[in-house]
């Protein structure tokens, strides 16, 4: 009988095994700068082009390798981290099962320069095969340049996404990995332009995760946050939960690390929005940014090639530890909340100790001082019983008289809530020195005109200016990266066309130019289109309104809200 069973070439074994590991340029950056934590840097530099595909570049300051180790550093299941089969129950190291750089070089061109001297290495591999090895002249550290991936595979590249795709899911990676190593400085370029650079400081792990949260996440996240530490034996996790009003209807906004590993556990994430209990609605998702450390015994990180699933063997410990954590947190945030009212709503003065004086301010003072969760905790109670129906939101005048200056208790008070979007979207691109932005983990991708994208090119820093960033990424595309934080992401590109035509139409790389009763008319147009908001966009924007000094007009002089007395509604029924 012929024989049927052939026995597969290495280079063949490779390949395949290539694809396990490797599914995108996303996974080559991922190995890489894993790589480099384990090998202790304290500084690491990343060059992408064309989305990876043409070329990645990696460099650190960690400990290096010797020539022998570099030579063996590509072949399969090659590994520092591990000797035995007891290792695989105490895994301390990013990397372990020496399959990524085999993988990576299997598919691609790749160039290694380290050193751990003056000496150091070079090796050139093409397709799996070594073309060069020899001494050079390095600097303590490694290097790994990777260019033309998937070259001599296709088919794989062929089903591989768009270059905007694969750029905004680099930059969501890049973003991950750093906050996963805060003591790591990193500097990220992609196709010549700086996308983020941090340096290191010299203060406590927490501190530095810290201050990462906020160079990454920005402010929207931070202040719609609270802090979170707990400790119980060998079980620690700190980091930020968002406060309730701040939930997701997705998880997109849950950041999980554990032991400095990222992690995409949807057990973890079950735990912690049981956690939260009856603070948020079974449909919503809280977010978070969070650090878990465990024994490594108490970890299965062999579950899956690219690292990405973990098992837990003390589930219920876990599970109730968490809980302890969340519970803590709020509790705490809310004992400060309540202080700091009390603070501010009464003075003390020694020489009437017996007597409380109560010191009446200005509301709207109030609300500019207070932080978002002070602002939740106010807002949510005043507005607990606030009806939103459509773009309306529909309340009695008894909870916020003391805000409104209403005399009559019995009144309902109705905000038209898209003429508050159109205010504050308004004001903070007419006072662009005062709003938050917020980065996009997916950026929106918008296809312009010839003239369109000559106008975008050479004004790119007024859209930064005004609260959006931008980044050209083909011949007729731009990336939207970051935008005013309260701006809802299904509007971005119709607000972005009316900006950019209108500006066009002005012949002006002036912003100020523009502020004129058609833009006005336009933009107040497109919002009023908006007829539903849900009751956390409501009460956000309610909580925008009463943060400035003169809220209740919007830009073409109009009333944000009416009074309905008991008199307007007897006129209805006669």
């Amino acid at each position: 009988m012929s024989q049927t069973i052939n026995l597969l070439s290495d280079k063949l074994i490779n390949k395949i095994a290539a694809g396990e590991v490797i599914e995108s340029p996303v996974s080559v950056i991922k190995e890489l700068i894993e790589n480099c934590f384990d090998a202790k840097a304290k500084s690491i530099f990343v060059e992408i082009k064309n989305g990876g595909f043409q070329k990645i570049l990696v460099e650190d300051d960690g400990i290096g390798m010797s020539q022998k180790d570099a030579s063996l550093c590509f072949l399969r299941h090659a590994t520092s981290k591990i000797k035995d089969f007891d290792d695989l129950f105490n895994i301390n190291s990013m990397g372990f099962r020496g399959e990524a750089l085999a993988s990576i070089a299997a598919i691609s061109k790749i160039t290694l320069k380290t050193s751990q001297n003056d000496l150091g290495t070079l090796i050139k591999i093409e397709g799996g095969k070594t073309v060069e090895n020899k001494e050079v002249a390095k600097k303590t550290g490694t290097s790994i340049e990777v260019k033309d991936l998937f070259y001599n595979v296709p088919v794989r590249k062929k089903f591989q996404k768009s270059i905007s795709k694969i750029n905004a899911q680099l930059i969501k990676t890049m973003n991950l990995l750093a906050l996963s190593h805060p003591q790591v400085a990193f500097k990220f370029i992609m196709d010549e332009k700086v996308i983020f650079e941090s340096s290191p400081f010299e203060v406590g792990e927490k501190k530095l995760f810290e201050r990462r949260v906020l160079d990454i996440l920005k402010d929207e996240f931070f202040k719609s946050s609270i802090k979170l530490e707990y400790k119980e034996n060998n079980f620690e996790i700190y980091g930020y939960i968002g406060l309730p009003l701040a939930s997701k209807k997705s998880k997109i906004y849950q950041y999980l690390f554990i032991n400095n590993r990222i992690i995409s556990n949807s057990i973890i994430s079950k735990y912690i929005k049981e956690a939260y209990s009856t603070r948020i609605s079974e449909k919503d998702y809280p977010i978070f940014a969070l650090h878990l450390k465990l024994p490594s015994q108490f970890l299965d990180i062999n579950v899956h090639p690219q690292k990405k699933e973990i098992r837990f063997k003390e589930e219920i410990f876990l599970k109730e530890a968490i809980k302890k954590a969340i519970n803590g947190s709020f509790e705490h945030a809310f004992h400060k909340a309540e202080k700091n009212i009390v603070k501010e709503e009464f003075s003390f003065d020694e020489s009437f100790s017996d007597e409380v004086i109560l010191e009446k301010e200005n509301v709207f003072k109030k609300f500019e001082k207070q932080q978002v969760f002070d602002n939740f905790f106010t807002i949510d109670q005043r507005f607990e019983n606030a009806i939103i129906l459509d773009r309306y939101l529909i309340i009695e005048s008894k909870f916020i008289n003391d805000i409104l200056d209403i005399e009559d208790v019995s009144k309902l008070v109705i905000f038209d809530l898209s003429s508050i979007y159109f205010t504050k979207i308004f004001e903070s691109f007419k006072d662009h020195n005062d709003f938050i932005k917020q980065n996009l983990l997916v950026p929106i991708v918008i296809q312009l005109e010839k003239d369109q994208m000559q106008y975008v090119d050479k004004n790119l820093q007024i859209f930064s200016k005004i609260g959006i960033d931008l980044r050209i990424i083909s011949k007729n595309e731009i990336s939207i990266d970051a935008i005013i934080n309260f701006l809802n992401k299904n509007d971005i590109k119709e607000i972005f066309f009316l900006l950019l035509d209108e500006m066009i139409q002005s012949n002006s790389n002036k912003f100020s130019e523009i502020y004129k009763k058609k833009f006005l008319d336009k933009l107040s147009k497109y919002c009023k289109t908006k007829k539903y908001f849900s009751k956390i966009e409501a009460l956000y924007l309610i909580d925008l309104l009463f943060s400035e000094k003169n809220p209740l007009i919007d830009p073409k002089g109009r009333q944000v809200f009416t009074i309905i007395s008991d008199d307007n509604l007897d006129n209805f029924f006669k």
